[in-house]
Order: C-alpha cells, then sequence, then structure tokens
C-alpha cells in the first residue's frame, strides 16, 4: 500500500512464495515509499481488508516491509 493506505495490489503468499512477486493493481507514475503488510485471509480465497485479518508480531504490531519503489524511464 501506499503513504496514504491505499492498497495498491495483493497476492498470496506461502512459505515458498520467495520472492513474492505481484502485478500492481494501477501503475505508478512516480517513484515514492511503500508498505507490503501480511493478512490473514479469512477461508474465501479474496483479499478484504476489512474483513481479512492482519498478521501480528510479537510485539503485537504489524507484520509489514517498507520499501522505496523507484520509477525508471
Amino acid at each position: 500500500y501506499d503513504t496514504s493506505g491505499l492498497v495498491i495490489a495483493e497476492t498470496l503468499v506461502t512459505p515458498q512464495s520467495q520472492p513474492v512477486n505481484l502485478i500492481l493493481d494501477r501503475p505508478l507514475t512516480q517513484s515514492q515509499d511503500l508498505q507490503a503488510a501480511l493478512y490473514l485471509d479469512n477461508g474465501d480465497g479474496i483479499f478484504e481488508l476489512d474483513l481479512d485479518l492482519p498478521l501480528l508480531g510479537e510485539e503485537g504490531k504489524l507484520v509489514h516491509e517498507d520499501f522505496y519503489y523507484r520509477v525508471t524511464n
């Protein structure tokens, strides 16, 4: 998701999913900071931010990774 919290892509991740590749829901036109977060599917196989549970780490915080997405020409 981007810095505004907008989800821009989702993909199924399993222990065998390394590295994780995904296709963005919409193209990004400028370089920016993004975050990847893990959610536990509610069993329907569809990512739904309001229905799926966020995966929390040992400190009770969302498991996520910040990264910089660079657009090149």
